[in-house]
């Protein structure tokens, strides 16, 4: 599952920057399954879908590497530490580093024990892991999965261990009406020695995109879990990089600021690179993925023309498979 669009949580970007954001394929599908998970409701990431395999993972990045200033490589779900995920994950990491890119993973945790060392010696730059409610039935009927909060838990406590702690954010959202579900957590994250918390509320996957839920109730409970961090010690942000909270007055768009509200400075920022080729820019993340939708088909189009073409430099060529 995926908390957050397109960015990893305490990670931002200068105005001359661009985010090149990967969901890395799952063969046997997502290990869990999360009510809301917004990798699912864009359908980005069915496995008998994948057309892009890893050396196009890489054009991808060196094309986008040449023709922009990467502030950030961010993986992103299903689930990037799965074990038939990890070829893909470990490569993309290995070529940023190569080229000098700082670099993100977003994590259900469920296999973080299994390379946080890993990651570690990769030098990952922020580490993202979510975490929907500090009582593990809550988390695991979230989830979908029992046992999925001990295994995150105990991900954690490896990732601290092998000095990876600097790194970690922990993330949850805001579930409409059940915002309750996040009243421990602050004293849950002081308990295992973290201290960054993000929220983000759930999103809903329309023809224009925003929160399930409104503006008034997700900050007025985003106040509310403010001030529990605040006296916990812990360091709280209310995420909303694409401007899904649609604020309808000034004093709303106050009030995100006044929450540390992060948001892109513009939206075409953000690009990102599905498993079947669909590439995403700025607000069509907010959307579900649709015929209509830019699909990057490898065996016919470089990466380098892609671009080209994502940038409005290149029409599409005769080649070009339209995804139906």
């Amino acid at each position: 599952m995926i908390v957050g669009l397109a960015l990893p949580k305490r990670v931002y970007l200068e105005s001359d920057e661009v985010a090149v954001t990967f969901v890395v394929p799952a063969p046997n599908g997502c290990n869990m399954a999360c009510a809301f998970c917004a990798i699912r409701a864009r359908a980005e990431a069915k496995p008998a879908d994948t057309v892009v395999q890893v050396d196009d993972y890489l054009a991808f990045l060196r094309s986008a590497a040449r023709r922009y200033q990467i502030g950030v490589v961010s993986l992103q779900g299903y689930e990037p530490l799965l074990p038939e995920s990890w070829f893909y994950t470990r490569a993309v990491l290995e070529a940023a580093n190569d080229l000098g890119l700082s670099t993100a993973l977003v994590t259900n945790g469920s296999y973080l024990s299994d390379q946080a060392q890993a990651l570690k010696e990769l030098d990952l730059g922020s580490l993202s892991v979510s975490i929907d409610s500090a009582s593990a039935e809550a988390h695991d009927h979230s989830r979908g999965t029992p046992g999925a909060f001990e295994l995150t838990m105990q991900g954690l406590k490896t990732a601290l261990a092998v000095g990876l702690g600097e790194k970690i954010t922990v993330a949850s959202v805001i579930q409409k009406g059940k915002s309750s579900l996040l009243n421990g957590m602050p004293a849950l994250l002081a308990s295992v020695g973290l201290t960054r918390w993000v929220v983000t509320p759930v999103q809903s996957f329309g023809r224009v995109g925003g929160t399930v839920d409104t503006a008034e109730s997700i900050l007025r409970e985003a106040k509310r879990l403010y001030i529990g961090a605040l006296e916990a010690g812990i360091t709280f942000e209310l995420d909303d990089e694409l401007e899904a909270i649609l604020c309808t007055s000034s004093e709303d768009r106050r009030a995100v600021e006044q929450l540390h509200g992060r948001r892109v400075q513009r939206a075409d920022q953000i690009i990102r690179l599905s498993p079947s080729g669909a590439v995403s820019r700025g607000a069509e993340l907010r959307r579900r993925i649709s015929e209509t939708a830019c699909f990057w088909d490898p065996r016919a189009e470089g990466a380098d023309d892609l671009l080209r073409r994502l940038d409005g430099d290149k029409p599409a060529p005769k080649l070009y498979m339209v995804k139906g």
